[in-house]
């Protein structure tokens, strides 16, 4: 048991956001569920320890070639369907606050004396509107996550990672019908942890210009405003480089987290009242309270402390993976809690931002008993000091 440990903790972390939707749409979800979990475990298990003949695929870039060409098909024809239910008053609304958002950006008007179809307050920061927000003007958000992912291959590539690794970390996210199923309705979640492994990759590349290390940091900072939650982001990512690039971890941490705090205070300023995405807060403080709260206290203390006690060995995906997957974790799991039905989850939402980044660690740097070693890299990055 021990031996498939890695592929039962991957198959969890794809299925559990997978669940709502396999309880709510499934036949017989008693049966097909643990069938669903029984086959993936193995499709995982093939993609980490291939036969001859699929090694010889899996170290091309057909694999990802189809995929995102699967991708951008399906989008094409499923987002229309699903984003026509709001015409019924169904579907869901996280793409419309980003067009909501994108176009009074481009207008040049504030965006957050708006809401959505719904009537709910925009969540989408402004940096993530800004970054994000081109393609819902051309109209191009259903492309949202065949980019991500096409930007997530590229960058894992010129960081120096073989395809071994980018085919299996994206064909594994994949797996995960919780990502098909915002996908479909245009949420933008799983783009931007598709962005953040690539992010993060280009990040720690041996060699990075001062410029490039620049642009990076502003790219951090507007994904730390894409929920008000994501703020602390840039001082995440800086401390996983801390270890090995401390200036450049400075420069990511301070520059990434001014800019985020200055585009908050001053969309904030400018609206001149209650702030939208500051709902998200309420509503987080709301399914954390008694055991919930002391349980997720004790979690996160401890992760901290794990934390900090390897801030020199442990590499930066595994720190990043750590130290957003935990706490959205646990506000996902106690928003199950007070549901506590399988179908009404919502939370499953809050599993998807992580599940990139989450699955890119423990492939990177768990342990492969086999002779097809997908961690190979063009570069090694340099040793902690």
């Amino acid at each position: 048991m021990l031996a498939l440990l890695p592929e039962l903790i991957l198959t969890g972390l794809t299925q559990a956001p997978a669940l709502r939707a396999l309880v709510r749409y499934a036949p017989l979800p008693g049966v097909l569920i643990p069938a669903l979990l029984c086959c993936v475990c193995l499709g995982v298990y093939l993609l980490r320890h291939p036969p001859q003949w699929m090694q010889k695929i899996l170290v091309t870039a057909w694999p990802t070639g189809l995929l995102l060409a699967v991708l951008a098909v399906a989008v094409a024809v499923v987002y229309p369907l699903a984003d026509g239910l709001k015409f019924t008053g169904g579907g869901a609304d996280a793409d419309n606050a980003i067009q909501v958002g994108a176009v009074a950006l481009w207008q040049l008007n504030n965006p957050y004396g708006l809401t959505t179809y719904f009537g709910n307050p925009l969540s989408p920061g402004p940096g993530w509107l800004w970054l994000y927000g081109p393609l819902a003007l051309l109209n191009l958000q259903p492309l949202g996550l065949p980019l991500a992912a096409a930007f997530c291959a590229g960058a894992l590539r010129q960081a120096g990672h073989g395809w071994g690794l980018i085919n299996t970390l994206l064909l594994i996210i994949f797996s995960s019908l919780g990502v098909w199923e915002l996908t479909a309705t245009g949420n933008d979640l799983p783009v931007w942890g598709l962005l953040l492994v690539g992010l993060l990759a280009l990040l720690t590349m041996p060699r990075l210009s001062k410029r490039n290390l620049v642009l990076l940091t502003v790219a951090v900072g507007c994904m730390a405003t894409a929920r008000l939650p994501f703020l602390y982001l840039p001082l995440l990512i800086g401390f996983s480089l801390l270890a090995v690039w401390p200036t450049r971890a400075l420069v990511v941490a301070g520059g990434g987290l001014l800019l985020a705090l200055g585009l908050h205070a001053g969309f904030w300023w400018w609206h001149g009242g209650a702030y939208p995405p500051l709902h998200l807060l309420s509503r987080g403080s709301g399914l954390l309270s008694g055991s919930t709260l002391y349980t997720a206290l004790a979690v996160g203390s401890i992760t901290a402390i794990a934390m900090l006690y390897h801030w020199r060995w442990w590499p930066p995906a595994t720190h990043v993976a750590l130290g957003l997957g935990v706490p959205l974790a646990l506000l996902a799991t106690a928003e199950l809690a007070t549901h506590g039905a399988f179908s009404r989850w919502e939370g499953a939402n809050f599993l998807l931002p992580a599940l990139p980044i989450s699955i890119f660690a423990v492939l990177k740097h768990w342990p492969q008993k086999s002779s097809f070693d997908i961690r190979n890299t063009i570069a090694a990055p340099p040793k902690p000091r």
